[in-house]
């Protein structure tokens, strides 16, 4: 075990935890190997790993050494690929986390929605564990497990299924509910599982780490587009990856964070769903793909965005919608989690506020007021927004774009009810697109 397991630690430092994705789904991984967040297929589905809100009720997926051992971690160059080297007194063995990619275009093909998990001995003899319990829907309905054979877990639960493969010989536990495994590894020797919400085609090992290396290209193509070449590229390619992962790739909208509930102070109780797209923080993750040469996602969010002012009779905006567009979100506390570090309440989802009817600097609020103006930081995110456009056609198209946006705000601020915001200036200029089709 680690030192922090030895001293009887049940969270995590959130500093721990490292991220993998596909642009679809999300899992947190921490440094003694377990998956304690974990939303498949989609960013917004119900956790069935959730350990990081409720270290008692939430399910986690774990690959460890058995004995007392030491970590070290990175991210395989480019990508967003996890490698954790763990030592022991007796041998070394890296495990490889991933999710799955598309094998073509990232824009035509869907990934598996699987995540990779690959254990490799480089040095000596190591006794190596997995655990892995599945607790669906926020730990609110159970699950049942079975073998299927001797490597491929099975759990079922009402509305869904998960799914583990590979080549561990797995053991129920005596819980009835939580599958395990222990063995040796010697140098050389490989052991890998696959999980899904589906079941996956029957993996082998040299298959696996052809998919992992075809994760591998897929992540160093897309980097290979950025024509940043300035100070400090590694870093910023590094946050560049990150932000990728927020991104929601079937519709182009951009996640404020992957979790939910996570507090601002530990025992504190502003602790929000931040897996919805917040239009000021996607804003300036819009304009930090713009600035560095990411110029597709910034584009695929401008027209996420259009199509959500296009939804409306005036062009308003909300300060967040789900990542399909949703409008009508509510708030649901999870009363049966004690969240992380006891930093209750766990949040389900956020309630919704018009961007024109309330300020974004005021919406995380643990009582956030529904009638103030959008002020200044609003009206600075659809500057920001037309100005990524322009750097992106090369024009100032997206003038048009927010034209409705901002005169909304012009009429309110008017009326006298927002005396405290500055005054500002927006001269939309012609589109060389048409507003009709919404593309330049």
């Amino acid at each position: 075990m680690s030192e922090a397991a030895a001293s009887g630690e049940k969270y995590r430092p959130i500093s721990d935890y490292g991220i993998i994705g596909d642009t679809r789904g999300l899992a947190l991984v921490n440094r003694e190997g377990g998956i304690d967040w974990c939303a498949l297929p989609f960013v917004d589905s119900a956790p069935f790993f959730l350990k990081l809100l409720d270290a008692e009720k939430g399910g986690s997926f774990q690959i460890k050494p058995a004995t007392r051992f030491t970590s070290e971690r990175r991210y395989i160059d480019d990508t967003n690929i996890l490698r954790t080297r763990y030592s022991t007194n007796t041998g070394t063995v890296e495990v490889t986390d991933c999710f799955a990619t598309p094998s073509g275009d990232e824009r035509e093909d869907e990934p598996a929605h699987e995540i990779l998990r690959l254990a490799e001995c480089v040095r000596g003899t190591v006794e190596i564990e997995l655990h892995c319990r599945v607790t669906p829907d926020y730990a609110r309905r159970d699950a049942t497990v079975e073998l299927v054979d001797g490597a491929t877990a099975h759990w079922t639960y009402d509305g869904g299924e998960v799914w583990l493969t590979g080549n561990w010989p797995l053991e129920i536990a005596e819980d009835g509910v939580t599958v395990v495994c222990r063995c040796a590894m010697e140098t050389g020797d490989r052991l890998f599982s696959v999980l899904s919400n589906s079941r996956p085609s029957a993996p082998v090992s040299g298959h696996i780490r052809y998919r992992i290396n075809q994760a591998v290209n897929f992540w160093r193509q897309w980097v290979r587009e950025c024509p940043y070449f300035g100070m400090y590229r590694d870093m910023v390619i590094r946050s560049a990856l990150t932000l990728k992962l927020l991104t929601f790739r079937p519709t182009g909208a951009i996640i404020a964070a992957a979790t939910t509930s996570l507090p601002e102070e530990i025992g504190g109780e502003r602790n929000w769903d931040y897996r919805y797209t917040w239009i000021r923080d996607a804003t300036l993750t819009l304009w930090s793909f713009g600035l560095i040469g990411f110029y597709d996602e910034a584009r695929d969010f401008m027209h996420w965005i259009q199509d959500r002012a296009f939804d409306t009779h005036d062009g308003r905006l909300q300060i967040m919608y789900g990542i399909r567009g949703e409008t009508d979100l509510t708030e649901k506390t999870l009363d049966h989690l004690s969240g992380y570090r006891n930093s209750s309440p766990v949040q389900e989802s956020e309630m919704t506020r018009t961007i024109s009817a309330s300020s974004t600097s005021t919406a995380r609020s643990s009582t956030p007021p529904t009638s103030s103006i959008m002020s200044g930081t609003g009206s600075n995110a659809t500057r920001i927004m037309a100005r990524s456009w322009t750097a992106i056609c090369g024009t100032t198209c997206a003038g048009w774009r927010t034209k409705s946006v901002m005169s909304g705000w012009r009429k309110t601020r008017a009326s006298g009810k927002c005396a405290a915001a500055r005054a500002t200036s927006f001269t939309p200029r012609s589109c060389a697109g048409s507003p009709s089709t919404g593309r330049c």
